[in-house]
This record gives structure tokens, sequence and C-alpha cells, in this order.
């Protein structure tokens, strides 16, 4: 299981992965800004303050670049984010 933010799907993981037949899976383990941010949103409204909005920045560090421009990564990572605070904020 690859649990890292970083392509690490190279031909040589693949070749090993079909010489051996096994799988490959995951890209990310939602170890970095996402998941601090459900954390503190977390904390905040625990404490009786709703934030009204969320902001960070991502200085394209490790592959980041490279993976948002894969169309396909870009939405996976679209989807599973852009609502990650918002659902937290709207069901408390």
């Amino acid at each position: 299981i690859n649990g890292s933010p970083q392509n690490t799907f190279v031909p040589g993981v693949i070749e090993l992965a079909e010489s051996k037949n096994v799988f490959i899976g995951g890209d990310d383990f939602k170890t970095g800004q996402t998941k601090m941010k459900s954390v503190m949103v977390d904390w905040l409204i625990a404490a009786g303050l709703k934030p009204s909005a969320i902001v960070s920045y991502n200085h394209l560090g490790n592959n980041d670049g490279k993976n948002l421009s894969a169309p396909k990564q870009f939405r996976s990572k679209e989807v599973s984010k852009s609502n990650v605070v918002d659902d937290m904020v709207a069901s408390n």
C-alpha cells in the first residue's frame, strides 16, 4: 500500500508488483494540510467557535505540482478535499 503523497508508482515498483502478483493501492494517506485543517476545525467547533473560512496554501512541494497537472489525480484531490471543512462546519 502506497501511503505517500509522492508519485511512487514508478516502473520498477509496478514491475515488482506484477512479478509477485500483488496489488498496489493508494496514493496518499492524507497526513498533510487536509488532516490538519480537519483537526483544527473539529477543535474550534467543539470550543463553540464556528469558522466562516479556512485558508491554506500549497507550495507544491514533493510531487504535488506534477500530480495536480494530471487531470485524473487533480479531479480526485478536488473531490476529496473540496468539502472537508465545509461539511464539518455545516454539520454543527
